[in-house]
């Protein structure tokens, strides 16, 4: 018999709160939408679009990378680059940089160097990752059993990296931010942490419910 979804599982299925606020999907279920085929086809075609999954091999590859590089490597290398920096040696860094997305990519290093210390934009791939293991689920590509033990490995991980909830938020609005390589703007700014103030301060949120230390051991 197939074991109920409980408290831990609910916790790490939240990790994905910013796709499903985004998507209108709930976040207290494996899968994030209704099983019907226009639906099922909708994700397939995206997940081949913008993933380049287009099955269970394809979906370990991404997985596999989001876990053990995804684009917080790259975002912690910049740390590391532009961390020892003076204000006048980051200026010159950024006079050398001629593509407008590369440096707005290292003014977002630099605005949260301190506040990301260690983790960098670890929560985007995180989240990402779990949102992509309810979407292989959904579209029967893993099974529930699998589906919980991968998305429990991804909630530890987040567990070891961040100090709470709006921690990770952080993270994942800077790490979608790096991705898009938007220009920092209030604009920009405000939107993003729209999604997040609704994860946090919206009653009956996971993120509001549930603490950041729920236990997930087995």
């Amino acid at each position: 018999m197939l074991r109920r979804i409980d408290t831990a599982d609910k916790w790490c299925l939240a990790l994905s709160g910013f796709l499903s606020t985004q998507n209108g999907c709930p976040m207290d279920r494996i899968a994030p939408y209704p099983r019907f085929w226009p639906t099922v086809k909708m994700h397939r075609q995206a997940l081949a679009r913008d993933w380049g999954i287009a099955d269970r091999k394809t979906l370990y590859d991404i997985l596999e990378w989001l876990e053990a590089e995804g684009h917080n490597a790259e975002y912690m290398a910049k740390i590391r680059y532009a961390a020892p920096l003076s204000d006048s040696q980051f200026q010159a860094l950024l006079d050398l940089v001629n593509s407008p997305k590369q440096r707005n990519q290292w003014l977002l290093v630099r605005q949260h160097a301190v506040a990301l210390r260690g983790v960098g934009i670890a929560a985007w791939d995180i989240g990402r990752y779990v949102w992509l293991c309810r979407d292989a689920y959904a579209l029967g590509w893993i099974k529930k059993k699998e589906t919980l033990q991968l998305i429990r490995s991804a909630g530890q991980r987040a567990q070891r990296s961040f100090d709470g909830w709006e921690h990770f938020g952080l993270s994942y609005v800077v790490g979608r931010s790096y991705w898009s390589a938007e220009a920092i703007s209030r604009t920009a700014c405000d939107r993003h942490f729209r999604h997040l103030l609704k994860l946090i301060a919206t009653p009956g949120s996971p993120w509001a419910r549930l603490a950041w230390r729920t236990p997930l051991n087995h």
